[in-house]
Protein backbone atom coordinates (compact mmCIF):
# COMPACT_ATOMS: atom_id res chain seq x y z
CA UNK A 1 0.00 0.00 0.00
CA UNK A 2 2.76 2.46 1.17
CA UNK A 3 4.44 1.65 -2.53
CA UNK A 4 1.50 2.74 -4.36
CA UNK A 5 0.91 5.56 -2.35
CA UNK A 6 5.13 6.32 -3.73
CA UNK A 7 4.56 5.52 -7.33
CA UNK A 8 1.34 7.34 -7.35
CA UNK A 9 3.43 10.53 -5.60
CA UNK A 10 6.21 10.29 -7.91
CA UNK A 11 4.22 9.98 -10.98
CA UNK A 12 2.13 13.68 -9.73
CA UNK A 13 5.65 15.29 -9.96
CA UNK A 14 6.89 13.89 -13.18
CA UNK A 15 3.58 14.87 -14.27
CA UNK A 16 4.11 18.16 -12.66
CA UNK A 17 7.41 18.63 -13.66
CA UNK A 18 6.82 17.80 -17.40
CA UNK A 19 3.58 20.42 -17.54
CA UNK A 20 6.08 23.14 -15.79
CA UNK A 21 8.68 22.32 -18.70
CA UNK A 22 6.12 22.79 -20.96
CA UNK A 23 4.68 25.98 -20.02
CA UNK A 24 8.34 27.46 -20.12
CA UNK A 25 8.93 26.40 -24.03
CA UNK A 26 5.49 27.67 -24.44
CA UNK A 27 6.34 31.57 -22.96
CA UNK A 28 9.90 31.28 -24.05
CA UNK A 29 8.37 31.27 -27.66
CA UNK A 30 6.29 33.95 -26.94
CA UNK A 31 8.64 35.78 -25.39
CA UNK A 32 11.06 35.37 -28.01
CA UNK A 33 13.96 34.67 -26.12
CA UNK A 34 17.17 33.02 -27.03
CA UNK A 35 17.37 30.08 -24.84
CA UNK A 36 16.34 26.31 -24.75
CA UNK A 37 14.21 24.51 -21.52
CA UNK A 38 15.93 21.68 -20.97
CA UNK A 39 14.52 19.85 -17.72
CA UNK A 40 12.01 21.13 -14.68
CA UNK A 41 12.99 19.51 -11.50
CA UNK A 42 10.37 20.21 -8.68
CA UNK A 43 11.57 19.99 -4.54
CA UNK A 44 8.43 19.61 -2.88
CA UNK A 45 9.98 20.50 0.61
CA UNK A 46 10.78 24.13 -0.03
CA UNK A 47 8.21 24.23 -3.08
CA UNK A 48 10.64 25.28 -5.69
CA UNK A 49 10.07 24.40 -9.18
CA UNK A 50 13.76 24.36 -10.65
CA UNK A 51 14.11 24.76 -14.37
CA UNK A 52 17.22 24.70 -16.07
CA UNK A 53 18.02 25.42 -19.59
CA UNK A 54 20.86 26.07 -22.35
CA UNK A 55 21.63 29.87 -24.03
CA UNK A 56 24.38 31.03 -26.43
CA UNK A 57 24.11 34.33 -24.83
CA UNK A 58 23.18 35.96 -21.74
CA UNK A 59 19.15 36.40 -21.24
CA UNK A 60 17.40 38.71 -19.53
CA UNK A 61 14.50 35.96 -18.02
CA UNK A 62 13.09 38.42 -15.01
CA UNK A 63 9.88 38.42 -17.16
CA UNK A 64 9.88 34.65 -17.76
CA UNK A 65 10.18 33.79 -14.03
CA UNK A 66 7.22 36.15 -12.62
CA UNK A 67 5.36 35.05 -15.63
CA UNK A 68 5.96 30.97 -14.64
CA UNK A 69 5.35 32.05 -11.46
CA UNK A 70 1.90 32.80 -12.32
CA UNK A 71 1.21 30.34 -13.85
CA UNK A 72 2.68 27.23 -11.85
CA UNK A 73 1.74 28.91 -8.82
CA UNK A 74 4.96 28.09 -6.69
CA UNK A 75 8.39 29.40 -6.64
CA UNK A 76 10.54 29.35 -10.00
CA UNK A 77 14.26 29.37 -10.62
CA UNK A 78 16.07 29.49 -13.74
CA UNK A 79 19.65 27.85 -13.94
CA UNK A 80 21.66 28.20 -17.04
CA UNK A 81 23.94 24.67 -17.41
CA UNK A 82 27.00 24.15 -19.56
CA UNK A 83 26.96 21.64 -22.93
CA UNK A 84 28.01 18.69 -20.88
CA UNK A 85 25.29 19.50 -17.94
CA UNK A 86 23.12 19.28 -20.94
CA UNK A 87 23.77 15.88 -22.22
CA UNK A 88 23.88 14.95 -18.31
CA UNK A 89 20.45 15.87 -17.42
CA UNK A 90 18.32 15.05 -21.04
CA UNK A 91 20.07 11.98 -21.35
CA UNK A 92 21.19 10.95 -24.98
CA UNK A 93 22.62 8.09 -26.80
CA UNK A 94 26.48 8.37 -27.32
CA UNK A 95 28.56 7.45 -31.02
CA UNK A 96 29.51 4.34 -29.50
CA UNK A 97 25.58 3.54 -29.33
CA UNK A 98 25.06 3.37 -24.96
CA UNK A 99 23.57 5.84 -22.98
CA UNK A 100 25.79 8.63 -22.15
CA UNK A 101 28.42 8.28 -19.41
CA UNK A 102 27.92 11.38 -17.53
CA UNK A 103 24.43 10.13 -17.16
CA UNK A 104 24.58 6.68 -16.05
CA UNK A 105 28.01 6.49 -13.85
CA UNK A 106 30.17 8.87 -14.36
CA UNK A 107 30.36 11.75 -11.66
CA UNK A 108 33.12 14.17 -12.60
CA UNK A 109 34.21 15.69 -15.37
CA UNK A 110 37.97 15.22 -15.89
CA UNK A 111 39.71 17.09 -18.23
CA UNK A 112 40.17 15.68 -22.03
CA UNK A 113 43.00 16.56 -24.44
CA UNK A 114 43.61 15.96 -28.36
CA UNK A 115 47.09 14.55 -26.50
CA UNK A 116 44.85 11.42 -25.19
CA UNK A 117 43.07 11.01 -28.73
CA UNK A 118 46.45 10.17 -30.17
CA UNK A 119 47.83 8.39 -27.60
CA UNK A 120 45.12 5.77 -28.07
CA UNK A 121 45.53 6.36 -31.97
CA UNK A 122 42.23 7.52 -32.97
CA UNK A 123 41.24 9.45 -36.07
CA UNK A 124 41.86 13.48 -35.32
CA UNK A 125 38.20 14.30 -36.53
CA UNK A 126 36.33 16.17 -34.75
CA UNK A 127 32.81 14.43 -35.25
CA UNK A 128 34.67 11.14 -34.31
CA UNK A 129 36.33 12.54 -31.04
CA UNK A 130 33.55 15.11 -29.59
CA UNK A 131 30.28 14.16 -27.52
CA UNK A 132 27.13 15.27 -28.34
CA UNK A 133 27.86 18.17 -25.81
CA UNK A 134 30.18 19.18 -28.74
CA UNK A 135 33.29 18.79 -26.35
CA UNK A 136 35.95 15.96 -26.20
CA UNK A 137 35.01 12.89 -25.59
CA UNK A 138 34.91 11.78 -21.59
CA UNK A 139 36.01 8.74 -22.42
CA UNK A 140 39.12 9.93 -23.59
CA UNK A 141 40.34 10.50 -20.54
CA UNK A 142 38.88 7.62 -17.95
CA UNK A 143 40.02 4.93 -20.31
CA UNK A 144 43.41 6.36 -21.20
CA UNK A 145 44.92 3.86 -18.22
CA UNK A 146 43.75 1.25 -20.33
CA UNK A 147 45.22 1.79 -22.97
CA UNK A 148 48.83 2.99 -21.56
CA UNK A 149 48.48 -0.13 -19.65
CA UNK A 150 47.92 -2.24 -22.29
CA UNK A 151 50.69 -0.71 -25.06
CA UNK A 152 53.26 -1.08 -22.45
CA UNK A 153 52.84 -4.71 -23.42
CA UNK A 154 52.95 -4.18 -26.76
CA UNK A 155 55.92 -4.66 -29.41
CA UNK A 156 56.63 -1.19 -30.85
CA UNK A 157 55.86 -0.58 -34.84
CA UNK A 158 59.10 -1.81 -36.86
CA UNK A 159 60.00 -4.06 -34.18
CA UNK A 160 61.12 -7.55 -34.82
CA UNK A 161 58.79 -10.29 -33.33
CA UNK A 162 58.45 -14.09 -32.89
CA UNK A 163 54.96 -15.87 -33.48
CA UNK A 164 53.52 -19.37 -34.13
CA UNK A 165 53.95 -18.60 -37.36
CA UNK A 166 57.69 -17.60 -37.61
CA UNK A 167 59.34 -14.14 -37.36
CA UNK A 168 57.76 -11.21 -38.46
CA UNK A 169 57.69 -7.42 -37.99
CA UNK A 170 54.98 -5.50 -36.45
CA UNK A 171 53.44 -3.32 -38.28
CA UNK A 172 50.32 -2.09 -36.93
CA UNK A 173 48.80 -2.50 -33.34
CA UNK A 174 45.32 -2.90 -31.80
CA UNK A 175 44.76 -2.17 -28.33
CA UNK A 176 41.04 -2.66 -28.01
CA UNK A 177 41.34 -6.18 -29.57
CA UNK A 178 44.97 -6.94 -27.89
CA UNK A 179 46.38 -7.87 -31.15
CA UNK A 180 49.32 -7.29 -33.32
CA UNK A 181 49.32 -7.33 -36.89
CA UNK A 182 52.41 -8.24 -38.33
CA UNK A 183 54.13 -8.54 -41.63
CA UNK A 184 56.37 -12.14 -42.30
CA UNK A 185 59.05 -12.60 -45.01
CA UNK A 186 56.52 -13.45 -47.94
CA UNK A 187 54.92 -9.92 -47.87
CA UNK A 188 51.78 -10.99 -45.75
CA UNK A 189 50.01 -9.50 -42.96
CA UNK A 190 48.47 -10.92 -40.35
CA UNK A 191 46.58 -9.99 -36.80
CA UNK A 192 48.46 -12.02 -33.73
CA UNK A 193 46.90 -12.12 -30.65
CA UNK A 194 49.15 -9.99 -28.28
CA UNK A 195 50.18 -13.13 -25.85
CA UNK A 196 51.30 -15.33 -28.79
CA UNK A 197 53.93 -12.57 -29.33
CA UNK A 198 57.19 -12.58 -28.22
CA UNK A 199 59.27 -9.47 -28.62
CA UNK A 200 63.09 -9.96 -29.57
CA UNK A 201 65.40 -8.36 -26.76
CA UNK A 202 68.25 -6.87 -27.42
CA UNK A 203 71.07 -8.59 -26.00
CA UNK A 204 69.29 -11.99 -27.88
CA UNK A 205 69.30 -9.90 -31.26
CA UNK A 206 72.57 -8.56 -31.20
CA UNK A 207 73.70 -11.81 -30.23
CA UNK A 208 71.87 -13.00 -33.23
CA UNK A 209 74.19 -10.37 -35.12
CA UNK A 210 76.95 -11.19 -34.18
CA UNK A 211 76.67 -15.59 -35.09
CA UNK A 212 75.79 -14.11 -38.60
CA UNK A 213 78.82 -11.97 -38.44
CA UNK A 214 80.82 -14.55 -37.18
CA UNK A 215 79.37 -17.85 -39.68
CA UNK A 216 80.11 -15.25 -42.86
CA UNK A 217 83.64 -14.43 -41.65
CA UNK A 218 84.27 -17.85 -41.06
CA UNK A 219 82.91 -18.73 -44.93
CA UNK A 220 85.01 -15.40 -46.01
CA UNK A 221 88.15 -17.34 -44.34
CA UNK A 222 87.68 -20.62 -45.86
CA UNK A 223 86.86 -19.02 -49.25
CA UNK A 224 90.48 -17.25 -48.90
CA UNK A 225 91.91 -20.62 -47.86
CA UNK A 226 90.24 -22.78 -50.79
CA UNK A 227 91.32 -20.14 -53.38
CA UNK A 228 94.95 -20.18 -52.01
CA UNK A 229 95.36 -23.66 -52.23
CA UNK A 230 93.72 -23.23 -55.40
CA UNK A 231 96.12 -20.91 -56.32
CA UNK A 232 99.14 -22.82 -54.97
CA UNK A 233 98.08 -25.91 -56.73
CA UNK A 234 97.94 -24.36 -60.25
CA UNK A 235 101.92 -22.86 -59.87
CA UNK A 236 103.32 -26.69 -58.74
CA UNK A 237 101.58 -27.33 -62.08
CA UNK A 238 103.40 -25.22 -63.52
CA UNK A 239 106.80 -25.75 -62.41
CA UNK A 240 106.42 -29.37 -62.80
CA UNK A 241 105.47 -28.75 -66.42
CA UNK A 242 109.01 -29.40 -68.90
Amino acid sequence: MEQKQQNSKDQQQQDREQRALARSKELVATLGLKMRPLVAQYNPENRRMTICFRAEERVDFRKLVRELGRSLKTRVELRQVGPRDQGKLVGYIGVCGYPLCCQTFLKEYAPASIKMAKQQNLVLNPAKISGICGRLLCCLSFERGQYTAIKERMPRVGQEVTTPLGQATVVALNPIKETVSVQFQDQTIKDIPLDQVTREKKEQKQTQIQQQEGEQQTQDRQQEQTQIQQQEGEEEKEKDEP
